[in-house]
Formats: structure tokens, sequence, C-alpha cells
């Protein structure tokens, strides 16, 4: 991701709703992150995707969608996925009857 942009913003043509890439690399602080606004992109409505979210914790909504992605090798990934809320929790059970029929 390009280090040096806090926030991407992403609409969706078909119906408007808003994506929001968040990179937390170079904030040090909640209260960094409270100066540059990023309560304002904390939208019900729109997806938002953060990088080094464990800096901004007490920021986040207790209901969310953890995706971590570890390396493994140059070119293999891990991804562990972690639900809370039941929306998310649905979500996350739709996935993996998709994906792996489980």
């Amino acid at each position: 991701s390009p280090t040096f942009t806090l926030i991407s913003e992403y609409r969706r043509p078909r119906d408007g709703a808003w994506l929001y890439h968040v990179d937390l690399y170079r904030i040090a602080s909640v209260e960094e992150a409270i100066g540059f606004g990023l309560e304002d992109y904390l939208d019900d409505d729109a997806l938002i995707l953060v990088e080094w979210p464990e800096r901004v914790l007490p920021l986040l909504p207790e209901e969310r969608l953890w995706i971590r992605i570890e390396m493994i090798s140059g070119t293999k990934r891990l991804l562990r996925m972690q639900a809370t809320g039941e929306r998310y929790q649905a979500l996350l059970r739709a996935f993996r009857e998709r994906a792996f029929g489980v």
C-alpha cells in the first residue's frame, strides 16, 4: 500500500457504497488518528479496510471482521479471520460456506 496516503476513498458506481482504505503505518497514537479525522470515516454503511488497526483500537467499532494476512513464503499467505457481532459472524459463515463448503 502507498504508506504516504492515510485514507484512499473509493465509491462503487452501481449503488454509491463507499470503501475506505486506511493505512495507519505512520500514525503513532489514537490522538493522531482523531486529529486527521479517522472517526469521520467510521460509518456503518461503509466498508473500511484498516492496515495497522492495533494503533487505534479504542476508536474501532466492537463489532467487526478482522482479517489478518501473514506471510508464509514469498508466494504464500495465510488469512486468519475473526468476526465479532452477529452481522460479521453471519458474513464469515457465508464466506466459509461459499469458499470451502463448511
